[in-house]
């Protein structure tokens, strides 16, 4: 009798399977599969069987992702658009000596004292915002389109090839953050490095062509824009020199990414956990908290990268961290 069960059983699964190489479609419940479409497997009455997944959920898939890069793009420029004179107040104000009589009041007069003497468009606005639009879509794009494969491969990989949304945990969030931080900001230090350097040295300009304020006082512009900046850079320093500076901003975009997607996808996880609707308040929650939370772990970093971009008399990264601390401390960095 188990001799016949077993025989029953075998062919079964020979049969399936060779409607799985045919092109026929096979229902089981509502699960449609398609012989020639990808692979997966279901089970039939105690049969394990291979069973191939549709186009339509891998085309879904690559829509789903290609519509989180434009989208994370799209918003990225706008953003940075709307937000490049705060931009610009903080690397003027991270590069800015504390010896400066102008920093002494704390960086709200910094910044008035700016608007003041050079205007909210010339001295805030105007300085890297093509660069910076420019770095901030290409890194968006890359870090949002990834951040859920990366993170769905390394809970498919922990959980042994099955992917389960319950053993989503924060370290997968973390290190899948870092990941895609480390690599979405690797790739666009040129721009970041000329963004910086135009900021940094913005100050009101003589007559003659001379800075009569800020960190290049005395002295003439050296980077005015994003094309002719980079190749200034290039022609004096050659070509590598485009990518100075890429360690600290890897450093920045994976604390930066870790930070950001630990806070909101991490919340959310949480909520949902605890039964929390998602809806708009808890987007909107999830968002400040990523907004603080990248905010926090990637201060330190923030700091580093935009003052060993700006100061080329820096020889290595580690000259100035000890500036830095030996300035104002470990709080300092923050």
């Amino acid at each position: 009798m188990a001799h016949q069960h077993a025989c029953v059983a075998v062919e079964r699964k020979a049969s399936l399977a060779e409607m799985f190489r045919s092109d026929q479609h096979v229902r089981f419940g509502s699960l449609a599969v398609n012989g020639k479409s990808g692979a997966g497997r279901v089970l039939l009455n105690g049969v394990r069987v291979d069973a191939p997944v549709m186009d339509d959920e891998r085309t879904s898939a690559t829509n789903n992702t290609a519509a989180k890069v434009i989208a994370a793009g799209a918003a990225a420029t706008i953003s940075s658009g709307l937000y490049n004179p705060l931009d610009c107040l903080r690397v003027r104000w991270q590069v800015a000596s504390k010896s400066d009589p102008a920093t002494s009041r704390g960086i709200f007069r910094f910044g008035m004292d700016i608007v003041k003497s050079e205007g909210v468009i010339k001295g805030l606005w105007r300085p890297g915002l093509t660069s910076n639009i420019t770095a901030m879509c290409l890194s968006n794009a890359a870090r949002f389109g990834a951040y859920e494969n990366v993170r769905d491969a390394l809970v498919s990989l922990s959980a042994g090839g099955e992917l389960r949304s319950e053993k989503k945990s924060a370290m997968h969030m973390l290190t899948a953050g870092v990941i895609c931080g480390a690599v979405g900001y690797a790739w666009i230090t040129p721009f970041v490095l000329v963004k910086t350097m135009i900021q940094a040295e913005k100050g009101v300009m003589g007559p003659n062509g001379v800075y009569l304020t800020g960190s290049r006082a005395g002295k003439g512009a050296y980077v005015q824009h994003l094309v002719s900046g980079a190749v200034r850079l290039a022609q004096d320093n050659g070509l590598m020199s485009l990518f100075r500076g890429t360690l600290p901003l890897s450093a920045r975009g994976a604390l930066f990414t870790s930070g950001q997607f630990m806070g909101y996808d991490g919340l959310k996880t949480l909520a949902k956990y605890h039964d929390v609707e998602d809806g708009p308040a808890l987007h909107m929650v999830s968002s400040v908290t990523a907004s603080l939370g990248a905010s926090l772990f990637s201060a330190p970093a923030d700091l580093i990268m935009a003052k060993y971009m700006a100061d080329r008399r820096y020889k290595n990264i580690t000259a100035c961290i000890r500036d830095i601390y030996k300035e104002a401390g470990v709080l300092g960095f923050w």
